[in-house]
């Protein structure tokens, strides 16, 4: 049995129609030394049964916000590398060997992906590219949210997702990891995720929400109250 190195780490609630193509892209992974740890919230639809015939060792937490989802998932895992994925990720079949591939830096303590939609249009993230490209540029530290990659030394060295925000989590891990190793935005590695809320809410709404929800967390370091009523 191969020792693990890689953790996947996926937090869920009522995601049947969603785990199973993710943890999917996982088991056909060329490497094969990594495990999955589904974290879920009390789901009461089929996502706890599908998680673990795909494999999943299956944990729970009743604590609300994905980071603490994502913390409870970290003190189980054996691996040395941490993926976080959204239930609607999917990955490519070398995605671990890419993964590990950027890691030989030890400077990198973490990194995201270049996502795209497979149920939106094509296009659905060209702007979110362009503006991480820009922001990267300029020394500013942001996450796309649905995947993203740390070395478990990073992870423990930053104390972790602030469970105290119930969104925003992402981009406060990132930039309290870049500022003691190098947090990247690697658009050469690709990831498949769902356009679900942009598809449910419409575009300009979407980007309204997330903005305002990204601008008072760079402003206050806090988030939007209620933010989760969209359906986020």
């Amino acid at each position: 049995m191969n020792k693990v190195k890689f953790s996947f780490i996926v937090p869920t609630l009522n995601e049947e129609s969603y785990i199973g193509d993710c943890l999917k892209s996982v088991r056909v992974q060329a490497r094969k030394d990594y495990e999955i740890i589904v974290v879920d919230g009390n789901s009461t639809d089929r996502t706890i049964d599908i998680a673990r015939k795909y494999g999943a060792r299956v944990i729970f937490c009743k604590d609300k916000g994905p980071g603490a989802a994502r913390n409870a998932g970290v003190m189980h895992a054996k691996g040395s590398i941490l993926v976080f994925m959204d239930a609607d990720v999917r990955a490519e079949r070398d995605f671990l060997e890419r993964v590990e591939e950027k890691l030989l830096d030890a400077s990198v303590g973490g990194f995201i992906c270049k996502l795209h939609s497979f149920d939106g249009h094509r296009d659905s993230y060209t702007g979110v590219h362009a503006l991480l490209k820009a922001f990267y540029m300029f020394g500013l530290v942001m996450t796309a949210g649905s995947c993203f990659v740390y070395t478990k030394d990073a992870f423990k060295d930053s104390g972790g997702f602030d469970t105290n925000l119930l969104t925003n989590e992402d981009h406060d891990l990132a930039r309290r990891v870049s500022k003691k190793y190098r947090f990247k935005y690697f658009d050469d590695i690709n990831i498949m995720t769902s356009s679900r809320r942009i598809n449910r809410k419409g575009f300009f709404s979407s980007l309204y929400v997330y903005t305002k929800s990204t601008l008072v967390y760079f402003l206050k370091k806090s988030y939007v109250k209620g933010y989760w009523e969209y359906d986020y």
